[in-house]
């Protein structure tokens, strides 16, 4: 088993790392699993169509909201009704919005991975004194996140 696989429920951040990407990219999980630490292409792909699908609806609102109000404060005009009619100049402030908000998402996911790895590789390391295998996991671990087994 890959220690660096997480076996927790998806973050709000994670999901919103998805849904982004997903616009962008489609259907290419692998794509998608190389932002996405911890997830493989295989459940990224059963998570969008288990889980994501029912909320797609909400979260394009949510983005959608997002968009406007930060489009809004950066053009003199006013926006038209649907946001895939913008002019090229409003279209690359959108896609640089949307871009921030991928990194913001990414900066938090890598701040929770690194707290989900830290905390996995000292239960593995508890777990040394049964299991010689679960040290070698552990090693891995510490190892891959730059961090003092002590």
């Amino acid at each position: 088993m890959n220690p660096k696989i997480k076996k927790i429920g998806w973050s709000k951040e994670e999901e919103w790392i998805l849904y982004l990407m997903h616009r962008g990219n489609g259907n290419k999980w692998a794509e998608i699993a190389k932002v996405l630490e911890g997830r493989t292409d295989n459940t990224i792909k059963n998570h969008w169509n288990s889980s994501m699908k029912k909320k797609l609806l909400d979260m394009a609102k949510t983005l959608e909201l997002f968009l406007r109000e930060n489009l809004s404060k950066r053009l003199p005009d006013p926006l038209p009704t649907k946001l895939d009619h913008l002019d090229d100049q409003a279209l690359q402030i959108k896609t640089e919005i949307e871009t921030h908000l991928l990194k913001k998402y990414m900066e938090e996911v890598e701040k929770q991975n690194k707290d989900y790895f830290e905390a996995k590789a000292r239960d593995l390391l508890e777990m040394r004194k049964h299991d010689a295998v679960s040290l070698a996991t552990a090693n891995l671990l510490f190892k891959s996140l730059n961090i003092n087994m002590e």
